[in-house]
């Protein structure tokens, strides 16, 4: 009975057909009779019939809603002409930027920042895209989700948008623009639809279709699109090779090409210290904390409170975390904190940065714990009486040599001795100063038959060129480094990002940052210990706390990589704050900002 039918398809409990009304009315009265026998019954209330004679095709089907050809919807979208997916599109969008504006306004940003991003943004309006092209809804979209992003994270120059809006990958914060990438994702779901369309038309009906879709023409003229000429040649030679197809990645290639093009033009012309800011958020898994997701295999979510979220993402921005100078809370010595974090990220007071150190070394331990490495902490190289110690020692499961040594350290990429190299490629500075511990500890490692592996991060969250292997090695017995490497990443660097937010945040507390709240600047103020300098003596019991739980975190990983470790005995154990000296940053010493350090 449907076999004449020009074009016909279904979708879960939804059908299409399409034909004269004769025949059409035909098909309907044989699929009910089908579905009948199934035990099925058609809810005529929800059929609709699309029609031109909207009179004959009432009468053919009674108690169906009539729509025009110009102007109807199938699954969410909208078909017809371009006017009426402009409206439809526009009023879709409306809806979706109330609702991005209600997120931006929770109480808890980040969270409210993750649900924007993830569920009322790029996500939303790029279902549209794809099915119609570029609007001028898309634009007006796009405002809002501007306009969220400052309730979220404050006011943001034109730079700091541009940044907001790259992937992370490229350091920036995920908040895509739908209106840029529309007509990638036009073409990308035009030209592989059509491989489909055979499975639902009759050859006749196949022939008739003109050769191109009508609406491809605007979308590769969208002015969005031209500012990237090697995304817009991208997508005109993915038209004209016929290889387009579903799951082909085509449109996730070609939107990287105009990320790659508004992340050029961000790093054209910039300082030496705004590419070393930028390059550094653009290293791997830099970004890993900013809008955390549920996994099966990995811990749950961790959010930070409004204030170190706005800390940690102004200092990835570039933008003032403190709202004036102050004198610095932390070396209490009547230095000044400046607005940039510059001063508070490299001062040695009140042990945040051996803490910062610790809190590292402590993920470390843990990690090559569940790897059955039996590591210790603060183990010497050369013999039990060796003053030379490192932060950890694997010494099982580590042919052919005798043990793996590494040892920990926490860096600022803008200092003077590492701007240059941070500014040359992302996880540069980090790279760089596994030279000096390579210097310290190398031959002493080499001569006991110890592979040394140094284990280097930056403020800004890049790891160096060691740290990715060295993971990947102790992950890989019991998960795929596909898996274990960003797991073990999140961890650690979820870790590190709450104790930085500390150390920021002590200071902006200090200075009375006009959006906290009493409580929230209160909790500002709560230093973190690590399991293992729970005892020290400088912070009295009152000033502890856990913004991030790191028990927790290290706890949740999965329970195949859980083993029991035997510690270097703790008569051996020494206290490393790892805190050699360092070189005011460069940011610090052209602004005349006084350093402890």
């Amino acid at each position: 009975g449907l076999a004449p039918l020009p074009a016909r398809g279904s979708f879960l409990d939804d059908l299409i057909f399409s034909g004269t009304l004769e025949h059409s009315r035909a098909a309907l009265e044989c699929f009910v009779a089908a579905a009948r026998d199934a035990g099925l019954e058609l809810n005529v209330a929800k059929c609709e019939v699309i029609c031109s004679d909207a009179a004959a095709a009432t009468a053919a089907f009674p108690g169906m809603r009539v729509l025009s050809p110009s102007a109807w919807t199938l699954l969410g979208i909208p078909c017809g002409d371009r006017d009426h997916a402009e409206s439809f599109v526009s009023e879709a969008l409306k809806r979706g930027a109330a609702k991005m504006h209600s997120l931006a306004s929770l109480a808890d940003t980040h969270v409210g920042f993750t649900l924007v991003r993830y569920c009322a943004s790029y996500p939303l309006a790029v279902f549209y895209a794809r099915a119609a092209g570029p609007l001028p809804s898309l634009s007006v979209f796009d405002a809002a989700l501007q306009e969220a992003a400052s309730t979220l994270l404050g006011p943001l120059s034109p730079k700091q948008w541009d940044q907001t809006v790259l992937p992370c990958r490229l350091g920036g914060l995920g908040l895509r623009t739908s209106s840029e990438h529309a007509a990638i994702a036009f073409v990308a779901a035009s030209a592989a639809s059509a491989k489909l369309l055979p499975l639902f038309l009759a050859p006749a009906a196949l022939a008739a279709l003109p050769d191109t879709d009508p609406w491809l023409a605007p979308a590769l003229a969208c002015p969005h699109l031209r500012r990237s000429p090697l995304a817009a040649e991208k997508a005109a030679e993915y038209l004209r090779s016929g290889s387009a197809k579903f799951g082909d990645g085509a449109q996730k290639d070609m939107s990287a090409l105009i990320d790659a093009t508004r992340h050029a033009g961000l790093l054209a012309g910039a300082s030496q210290a705004t590419l070393a800011r930028l390059q550094s958020c653009a290293a791997p898994f830099s970004g890993i904390w900013i809008a955390p997701m549920a996994s099966a295999l990995g811990p749950p979510p961790t959010f930070f409170t409004p204030s170190r979220f706005s800390a940690l993402i102004r200092l990835r921005l570039g933008a003032a975390v403190l709202p004036a100078p102050s004198p610095c809370v932390l070396c209490g010595n009547g230095l000044i904190a400046d607005v940039m974090g510059a001063h508070s990220l490299c001062c040695l007071g009140k042990g945040l940065r051996a803490r910062l150190h610790n809190a590292a070394r402590t993920a470390i331990f843990k990690l090559a714990s569940r790897a059955m490495t039996a590591p210790a902490l603060e183990a010497p190289v050369g013999g039990v009486t060796s003053a030379l110690r490192v932060d950890v020692l694997l010494r099982d499961n580590c042919a052919p040599f005798r043990g793996i040594a590494t040892d920990v350290t926490i860096v600022y990429p803008l200092q003077r001795s590492l701007i240059a190299p941070a500014a040359a490629k992302p996880g540069g500075a980090a790279t760089a100063a596994e030279a000096g511990k390579r210097a310290k500890y190398g031959a002493a490692c080499a001569a006991a038959n110890f592979k040394f592996v140094p284990i280097v991060m930056d403020m800004f969250g890049a790891w160096g060129a060691s740290a990715t292997p060295f993971l990947r090695m102790l992950a890989k017995r019991d998960l795929s480094p596909g898996e274990a490497v960003p797991i073990a990443m999140r961890v650690i660097g979820t870790i590190l990002a709450g104790h930085i937010a500390e150390i920021l945040t002590a200071n902006a507390a200090a200075a009375d940052v006009a959006a906290n709240t009493a409580s929230d600047r209160a909790a500002d103020l709560v230093l973190v210990r690590s399991a293992h300098d729970a005892d020290a003596a400088d912070i009295d019991d009152e000033e502890q706390g856990d913004p991030v739980a790191e028990e927790d975190l290290l706890a949740s990983l999965p329970s195949s990589l859980v083993a029991s470790s035997a510690p270097f005995p703790a008569s051996a154990a020494t206290a490393d704050s790892d805190t050699d000296e360092e070189e005011v940053p460069a940011s610090s010493a052209a602004a005349g900002v006084p350093h402890s350090g």
